[in-house]
C-alpha cells in the first residue's frame, strides 16, 4: 500500500452495498431502512449513497443497553 493510500480519510459516503455490510445485514435491510426513513440517502445523480456518520447515527439511536441481566457473567 502506498503512502499516499493510507494517509486517505475513509470516505465519507459509501455505496448502498458497502452501507449494508458496514452494518452487517443485507441490502434489503437497509433499503427498508431508507424507505422507513430511519436512514437518509444522498443522491448524486443516478447514484445513492449512504454517509458513514448516517450510519453511525443510526446504530447509536439503536444500541441498547446489556443483553444479559445480572452483570452478564457465567455462573459455575
Amino acid at each position: 500500500m502506498s503512502a499516499a493510500a493510507e494517509l486517505a480519510p475513509p470516505p465519507a459516503l459509501l455505496t448502498l452495498d458497502l452501507a449494508a455490510r458496514y452494518l452487517s445485514v443485507s441490502r434489503r435491510h437497509l433499503e427498508r431502512l431508507v424507505v422507513a426513513g430511519e436512514l437518509p440517502v444522498v443522491r448524486l445523480g443516478r447514484a445513492v449513497r449512504v454517509a458513514v456518520v448516517d450510519l453511525d447515527d443510526l446504530i447509536g439511536r439503536r444500541t441498547d443497553g446489556p443483553m444479559m441481566s445480572g452483570g452478564g457473567g457465567v455462573s459455575r
